[in-house]
């Protein structure tokens, strides 16, 4: 399991019960596709919000404690988006970052 944080635009997105977003990595020009669980709490993305992606890749088999304590495998492999915030509406004071 992997937990990344990246500069990113978001290009697209598909909202449903498992919604998909699309990030074109902005110093990288690549792509990462992050699907989001039901009941996630997250902030709202809009096509074209620049920010900062913290996102999770995890392979088939990998092991995850739940909340209450069990131990379960991930039953697919997946990029799974963990958090966003947006740079266009954040305010920059002494190079920190303020919501």
């Amino acid at each position: 399991m992997r937990e990344l944080i990246k500069e990113v635009e978001l290009v697209a997105v598909r909202r449903g019960t498992y919604s998909i977003y699309v990030f074109r990595v902005l110093c990288e020009n690549t792509f990462v596709m992050c699907t989001v669980l039901p009941n996630w709490q997250l902030p709202i993305i809009n096509v074209g919000d620049k920010g900062f992606l913290q996102y999770q890749m995890v392979k088939a088999g990998d092991e995850y404690v739940t909340p209450d304590g069990n131990r379960v495998l991930y039953k697919y492999t997946n990029t799974y988006l963990i958090n966003f915030v947006n740079k266009i509406k954040s305010v920059t004071k002494n190079e920190e970052i303020i919501l």
